[in-house]
């Protein structure tokens, strides 16, 4: 019906519902919700008079994009080259793919007033479900009772639902997790350093430096419990303070803040020294010499500001480094946006050990509103960072996001804890 309805038509797909049902003789029959979980699907609308799904070959860019979880091919939908577009420019295959468990059985999956998946002359649907058997085999009822479950499963005992569902973690999942830190130029610490211990072995984790000085000491002039005093120098002291009616954090910061903090991130490693009394910032990032690799400044995301499932404000300023050229630009979401006009000096460029390492200075305040303007006074500032697969500046094969966390130029910083951060490997 549909294939006769639209042939040599134009098919606006402005909504959907799907269900997983089971062919029987006395017609379609649902499949019972515990019996599958839809962890998602991926499924193609095509003429297949002009599009062919293709068996392909995994590339190297192909395996780092996670296209088939790793297996060596993956179906691509690949056009002929002799295909006559309609005067619309008509796409003549379409995409759909939902990952939101059994919820979406049967859920309307509507689009936007004035939008629609245009096709032209669809004759095939192909789909590729990635579905979990929860299916209980052992028992056959009444009701439903789970099958054998990984140790890892947290669902409650007897549960009406198959533990499986939740993607619980195997063993051989290796699970890290540990206290951050994080620095505080200002007030008093929400979740206080316990102890010089503590305070000694969390410094490193924040505040980069050459040499580590550790003291305990009981001054009234310095914040209570851990605090940090970096020097121009690179030399850092770690201070336990064991005067507990001491100052709060900030009481002698002078009025012309010269601050410097560093982060590392799983791409670059990025040092910042913001000083007010120049109005200048340096920055230095270091990655890899054979591709590009850039950060996007004052953000954790390639959105700025959400909203719903849209980014009308679009993506951070970003700084690119791609062999000897740095650009800046101003982001889009998942896009590159647009390049913006040169704000950066480049202090020096180094290559070693297959990393390249520049220096750039700039003003504080962006050059326009589109370029980033840092704070002086913060104690804090996110990034996002990225690379590519070569030196051209395109879609990027790893990112990632980091905090760089600020501390005062020989004035006394508060160490404090930032709460359990983690992750698996």
């Amino acid at each position: 019906e549909v294939i006769d309805r639209f042939a040599s038509k134009t098919m606006a797909v402005v909504g959907y519902e799907v269900d997983q049902v089971r062919r029987t003789s006395s017609g379609d029959v649902p499949v019972p919700i515990t019996d599958a979980y839809n962890h998602h699907y991926m499924a193609f609308l095509a003429d297949t008079h002009s599009t062919k799904l293709k068996k392909t070959l995994a590339d190297a860019m192909a395996v780092r994009m996670g296209h088939n979880h790793g297996a060596d091919w993956y179906w691509k939908p690949e056009t002929a080259k002799d295909v006559a577009f309609s005067e619309e420019d008509i796409a003549v295959s379409q995409f759909f793919s939902e990952g939101n468990g059994g919820e979406m059985r049967l859920s309307y999956h509507g689009y936007p007033k004035g939008y629609a998946q245009l096709i032209d002359s669809p004759n095939e649907f192909h789909i590729m479900p990635m579905q979990i058997d929860t299916k209980n085999r052992h028992y056959s009822g009444p009701g439903f009772k789970p099958d054998i479950l990984p140790r890892s499963a947290t669902s409650p005992p007897n549960a009406s639902y198959s533990g499986i569902l939740e993607c619980p973690c195997t063993t051989r999942i290796k699970k890290e997790w540990w206290q951050a830190y994080a620095t505080l130029s200002k007030g008093t610490c929400h979740d206080l350093v316990e102890n010089s211990s503590e305070c000694f072995s969390a410094v490193p984790s924040v505040v980069k430096g050459s040499t580590y000085n550790t003291k305990v000491v009981a001054n009234k002039s310095l914040p209570s419990g851990c605090v940090v005093q970096a020097h121009a120098s690179g030399v850092v002291d770690a201070v336990w303070n064991q005067d507990r009616s001491a100052n709060t954090c900030g009481q002698s910061t002078p009025t012309k803040v010269h601050s410097v903090g560093f982060a590392a991130s799983k791409i670059v490693s990025v040092t910042v020294e913001l000083s007010e009394a120049t109005s200048e910032a340096t920055i230095t990032i270091t990655g890899p010499t054979e591709v590009w690799f850039g950060v996007g400044l004052g953000a954790s995301s390639m959105c700025l500001h959400p909203q719903a499932d849209e980014c009308p404000s679009g993506g951070p300023y970003a700084i690119i480094v791609s062999g000897s050229s740095v650009t800046e630009h101003k982001l889009d979401q998942h896009a590159p946006g647009v390049q913006l006009a040169r704000s950066v000096h480049v202090k020096s460029m180094a290559v070693q050990g297959g990393e390249r390492t520049v220096v750039l200075t700039r003003a504080l305040k962006g050059l326009t509103q589109r370029h980033f303007t840092f704070n002086p006074k913060a104690d804090k500032l996110d990034f996002i960072s990225a690379q590519g697969v070569s030196l051209v500046f395109a879609k990027h094969i790893l990112h990632d996001s980091s905090t760089v966390n600020f501390v005062s130029v020989d004035q006394p910083t508060c160490i404090c804890r930032a709460g359990i951060q983690g992750k698996l490997n």
